[in-house]
Parts: structure tokens; C-alpha cells; sequence
């Protein structure tokens, strides 16, 4: 075995354990004055624990703490302001209701005829325009309305009163004429038997020598009757007196 020898003096020695052992203390000082800084930092300002502490120990606290770090906006207040929220919901209201209303004035003016829109451009002109539109309409269904009863009288000669000369219950079986002004001239219209009725030949020959020119003829069957449909036009000369026209085709019905 070996044995080693110094030269460093037993003072210097005991000098060098003496400041290695104060070091350590000094050291060890320090490291508590961190455990300290850190215990302080981890503690709120209440005075009480969340670092090691447990339910047990602080009870509802702990729960409080324990609630805090599960949900965060547990403590938060509401952001909740009722009139903003109606504001935006009022805003989206309007915001449907013109889009609706302007879908239906697209759609209304595309029912409307060019000839009522010509220099309206406002939507209230539009709307006047829609409801002049309307009575037109109206107004030009009645007229087709009183169109169409008359031609039913002419085909239903049993109706009283459709002519002067026609009266009694032998009406039912007599031919009619109406002779009324039309587009190209005369409108001439024979309700007439089948078989035992005015021969159209008959009235044309008689046209004729009044001066009117036949220009369209339509025949049409109802209720067993013949309804003639003549438009002539009257030459230069010719009779256009309808009356004495329509007189003198009556008598050939006799």
C-alpha cells in the first residue's frame, strides 16, 4: 500500500474544510430561499394553496378550484345585450321582406302588356298601370260576355223579344236576321231551319242586287237550327241602310 504525504499545513487544512463546509451551508441557504420564492409564487394572494393541496383539505375551495380549471368561462359574465340582438334580428326581417316584395314586382311587370309600361319606370306607376290593366281586362270579358249571349239568342229563336217581327209561340219556328255594322262593312246573321229554311243562294242573289258584295261565309249547326254568319261589304252605290237590308232579307223568309 502506498501512502501519500502533503505539504499543505494542518492550518491551511482546516482553514480549506472550514470554507468548503461554510460554502455548502451557504448553498444549501440558498436553495431554500428558492424553495421559498417558489412556495410564495404558487400561493394566491389569499393565503390559500393550489400546489399540493387536496378536496380534503380545503373542501369547497378545492372544488371551486377544481371547477375553475375545468370550465374557464365558468366565472365569465355573459356578453348578452338585448337591443343589439333584437337590432340585427329587425334587420334581417326587412332585409327578406324586400327581396319578397321585389320577387313580386318582377313577376307582376312580366304580366303586364308593353304598350302599359312604355316611360313608367317607378314601381308605384307599375302598380297604377297594373290595376288600369285589370279594368281593361274586365272591361273586354263583359263586351265577349254580351258577344256571346246575343249569338245564344240568335241560335235560341224561343227567347222573346230577340226581334220586333218575331212574337207568339210560331217564333220558335221562324227564321231571323240581324244585319249589324262590323270591321269590313256589313254583319249579316240568318238563324234558319235545316231543311225548310232561307237558302243561302237565295240571300246572296238579294246582297246583290243591293249593292253588297259577299266577302266570307260560316255555317254552324245548334240546337237543330242553322246559324248563318255573312260579312259583306258594301260597293259604291249599294244600299247601307242595315234596316231596309235587313228588311228585305225577312221577307224572303215568308
Amino acid at each position: 500500500m502506498s501512502y501519500f504525504t502533503t505539504t499543505i499545513p494542518f492550518d491551511q487544512t482546516d482553514e480549506f474544510f472550514q470554507r468548503s463546509s461554510f460554502d455548502s451551508h451557504q448553498q444549501d441557504h440558498q436553495v431554500d430561499d428558492y424553495d421559498d420564492i417558489l412556495y410564495q409564487l404558487s400561493s394566491p394572494p389569499d393565503g390559500n394553496f393550489f400546489i399540493g393541496e387536496t378536496l380534503e383539505d380545503h373542501g369547497r375551495q378545492g372544488n371551486k378550484t377544481s371547477s375553475v380549471f375545468d370550465n374557464p368561462m365558468a366565472g365569465a359574465k355573459p356578453n348578452v345585450n338585448p337591443g343589439k340582438n333584437k337590432k340585427v334580428i329587425h334587420r334581417d326581417i326587412e332585409r327578406q321582406r324586400r327581396q319578397e316584395m321585389a320577387t313580386l314586382y318582377g313577376s307582376l311587370r312580366k304580366q303586364l302588356p308593353i304598350e302599359f309600361l312604355k316611360g313608367k319606370r317607378s314601381i308605384s306607376d307599375h302598380i297604377h298601370e297594373a290595376v288600369n290593366y285589370i279594368r281593361h281586362m274586365q272591361d273586354k270579358i263583359q263586351a265577349l260576355s254580351d258577344k256571346r249571349d246575343e249569338l245564344k239568342g240568335l241560335s235560341d229563336p224561343g227567347v222573346p223579344g230577340e226581334t220586333p217581327e218575331c212574337s207568339g209561340t210560331a217564333c220558335s219556328q221562324d227564321d231571323t236576321v240581324m244585319v249589324q255594322p262590323c270591321m269590313v262593312g256589313v254583319e249579316i246573321l240568318i238563324n234558319t231551319a235545316p231543311q225548310l229554311g232561307l237558302p243561302l243562294s237565295r240571300a246572296f242573289k238579294a246582297l246583290s242586287e243591293e249593292g253588297v258584295n259577299v266577302i266570307s261565309c260560316n255555317s254552324t249547326q245548334v240546337n237543330e237550327r242553322i246559324l248563318h254568319s255573312i260579312k259583306a261589304e258594301v260597293t259604291n252605290g249599294g244600299n247601307s241602310n242595315l234596316s231596309e237590308l235587313r228588311k228585305k232579307l225577312m221577307k224572303l223568309t215568308t
